[in-house]
């Protein structure tokens, strides 16, 4: 039959640190003043190179560069650039001139709220409101946008109303309407291109 015993961890305490108090300490001891940095290589301070480095003979410095290194584009490379010029006409075509960020500021032009859209054949956003209110809810997508010829509607939902925006276009980046809340009130706005 094995019997264990065991010590009272004073007992395994007080010898460990009697012999840590008894080794000498293998720490680094630390200079008395600043010290100069020094080189890993040697005992000398680094300083820094400021002498400019020779061009050899016949090589082609950047500022004679004549930045034509790659020679005439084989055809497939040709076809290449043209399809990403078509993609990005393309895509340029279908963005609309509702495409972008937009503000919409009261009659003192107050920032009421920021508007980010992708337009195109079904126009799309979100909204952030610009008001310095502990309302909750206060950005959100854009619940519906109807386009016109010269007209706009926006209706977007938030902090317990819904808001709906009917604007008449100015210029190709600036629009005046009327900002309606489901409480009735109504607000003289300005939304223009940021």
């Amino acid at each position: 039959m094995r019997t264990s015993v065991r010590l009272p961890a004073a007992a395994l305490v007080a010898p460990t640190l009697m012999l840590l108090a008894s080794t000498p300490l293998l720490a680094q001891t630390l200079p008395s003043n600043p010290v100069p940095y020094q080189s890993i290589r040697g005992n000398a301070p680094t300083v820094p190179n400021t002498t400019t480095p020779s061009v050899p003979e016949g090589a082609v410095t950047v500022d004679v560069y004549s930045r034509d290194y790659e020679g005439e584009k084989s055809a497939s490379e040709h076809q290449y650039d043209n399809r990403v010029l078509s993609g990005h006409v393309s895509r340029n075509a279908r963005a609309g001139a509702l495409e972008g960020g937009w503000v919409v500021t009261n009659a003192t032009g107050q920032g009421l709220v920021a508007l980010q859209l992708r337009g195109g054949a079904s126009p799309e956003g979100a909204w952030r409101s610009l008001e310095n209110t502990a309302a909750y809810n206060r950005s959100g997508l854009v619940e519906r946008i109807v386009t016109g010829t010269d007209t706009l509607r926006i209706d977007y939902k938030g902090a317990g109303k819904t808001y709906q925006l009917d604007l008449q276009k100015e210029t190709d980046r600036r629009w005046k309407g009327i900002l309606t809340d489901s409480s009735g009130g109504r607000t003289a706005v300005t939304m223009t291109a940021q």
